[in-house]
């Protein structure tokens, strides 16, 4: 019986751990990968401008885990992104990596608006332990977008779903950059 009640506080004390994110006092903590990003990119930082129109402290949708996938918590707009320095480097990221100059996105304005997300961390395991990070499920992400300077500053407003198997998880940042490629990709094509 000691085992078990020593055993149940080991859970209590690691899904708090989990709970807990660090911050810094403005929210403007950068991911290590973007920050990576800017320093091998070429895009001209003053070409792309975002946004993120709803709060980042939101929930966006329940996140289960296990092998039932039991209800775990929620997950917020800030474990998908940090800061609006954060998307604006993970936007300039992939522009960089799609078009290596970043011309084609010249003048290029995108709002974030939306994110509602179903997800589910199957490795998590009987009692909660394991990767935390590599989720799978859907997210439905909702951007608009426009073109500055000498172009119509009509906004078009692009919805775009993520289905991911148990094979294809991925931390919240990752899905996040998968959107902004996927985004961009449609904005290329679309303006050829």
């Amino acid at each position: 019986m000691k085992f078990l009640s020593c055993l149940a506080s080991v859970a209590l004390v690691h899904a708090a751990s989990v709970e807990a994110r660090p911050n810094s006092a403005e929210g403007d903590t950068v991911s290590a990968s973007a920050d990576a990003a800017l320093k091998s990119g070429h895009v001209d930082s003053g070409t792309i401008t975002t946004s993120i129109d709803f709060p980042l402290e939101s929930a966006v949708g329940p996140v289960r885990a296990g092998l039932l996938c039991l209800p775990k918590g929620t997950v917020r707009g800030k474990d998908f992104v940090r800061s609006q320095r954060d998307l604006a480097r993970m936007v300039r990221q992939a522009a960089s990596e799609q078009d290596g100059t970043g011309r084609a996105f010249a003048d290029l304005q995108i709002h974030f608006q939306g994110l509602r997300v179903q997800l589910c961390a199957k490795s998590w395991g009987v009692f909660g332990m394991g990767d935390t990070q590599a989720l799978s499920g859907k997210a439905d992400f909702v951007f608009a977008w426009s073109r500055g300077p000498g172009t119509p500053a009509e906004k078009q407003v692009f919805r775009l779903q993520i289905d991911l198997s148990k094979n294809d998880a991925m931390p919240p940042d990752d899905i996040m950059r998968e959107a902004l490629n996927r985004l961009l990709l449609q904005i290329s094509q679309g303006s050829q």
